[in-house]
């Protein structure tokens, strides 16, 4: 922390601060997260951050906001080959990823003090501010600082880039390959057997020891809002998500959550409601009710593969209940045997 004083001097504004709180959850108990449950995290107002800058005359340069990352596709045909070939997974999430970025052509942000902080005085009663070196969540160009100087701790650390894959990384040694997922600061791990998970444990060690305490879990039971229950048996891996289904059932279709019975439709009935999940031909002007409807239930699905009627004698869970308006229910199955994502 700096005097008020420092940035004035240097004609650079005070950014607005903003406190984001959250309840993490955990999707394989849909209870709270083990560890830090209840996170608050103080951010830069990056809504005013560059109206606040451009008024002051400050110049950023050509400042880089894009970051990419791995898509869901990449998410299930990882885990899929997982299940086939008996892999090891694991996941590991890097604390506070932005403040290990570097700022790039981008002039040192001054931000004021959360409410909890405003009473703090320098000795002679003057007013603090935060001086941010580093990016900083909720500046538009922290995400990019920070995966540029993930993935060049990832390339000094061996592992190397799959070719037009965004965020799926290689390691290759004599005894086998491991495959890693990135999703800004959270890593999952598909390794063969025969490296005994030294290639996962090895990268989350040199990260640990760059960037603090990065915490590692084997054979996960949940990533990226998915809950993974896995045979490995069977070699089965089947994928859920109950809290993406929960949150888009409260924001479009509440009036489901009453639970009560919950007739499935079958049959020519239910390809008739897959039918009307194909949005018409765009017309000039503003989309239909209808056209809008159908929008939010795609891109609340994301991806349909295959469509059956599940018959259930009791009130129907939250997925199923969830699509009921367009085909009541969804299943994700591979074409090869014994290998299911839901």
């Amino acid at each position: 922390m700096v005097p008020v004083s420092v940035p004035r001097a240097a004609g650079q504004p005070l950014v607005p601060c903003v406190v984001m709180r959250r309840i993490k959850i955990d999707a394989a108990t849909q209870g709270l997260e083990a560890r830090n449950a209840f996170k608050a995290r103080i951010c830069v107002d990056g809504s005013r951050q560059g109206s606040l800058l451009a008024a002051a005359g400050v110049r950023t340069g050509r400042v880089e906001t894009s970051s990419s990352v791995v898509d869901d596709i990449t998410v299930k045909m990882t885990i899929a080959d997982a299940a086939m070939r008996d892999h090891d997974l694991a996941k590991a999430d890097v604390p506070n990823a932005y403040l290990h970025g570097e700022r790039q052509e981008r002039p040192v942000t001054y931000m004021e003090l959360p409410a909890m902080l405003a009473h703090l005085r320098v000795d002679d009663g003057s007013e603090l501010c935060f001086e941010l070196g580093v990016p900083c969540w909720g500046e538009a160009a922290a995400g990019y600082e920070w995966s540029q100087a993930r993935d060049k701790m990832l390339a000094a650390s061996g592992w190397r880039p799959a070719e037009g894959v965004p965020d799926l990384w290689v390691f290759t040694a004599l005894e086998g390959t491991c495959r890693l997922l990135v999703v800004v600061n959270d890593l999952f791990f598909s390794e063969d057997k025969a490296l005994h998970q030294a290639a996962s444990k090895k990268l989350c060690a040199i990260l640990s020891e760059a960037y603090g305490d990065v915490r590692y879990e084997s054979e996960p039971t949940s990533f990226k809002g998915y809950l993974i229950r896995r045979d490995r048996a069977a070699r089965l891996i089947q994928l859920t998500f109950p809290q993406k289904v929960d949150e888009a059932v409260r924001s479009h279709l509440p009036e489901l959550l009453d639970g009560g019975d919950v007739r499935l439709p079958a049959g020519k009935a239910l390809q008739r409601l897959a039918d009307n999940m194909v949005l018409a031909a765009p017309t000039p002007g503003k989309l239909t009710a209808l056209q809008v409807r159908v929008q939010q239930l795609i891109g609340s699905l994301k991806y349909i593969e295959l469509l059956h009627p599940l018959h259930r004698p009791h009130p129907a869970p939250p997925l199923v209940r969830y699509v009921l308006p367009a085909a009541r229910s969804l299943r994700y199955r591979a074409r090869r045997p014994r290998l299911c994502l839901r």
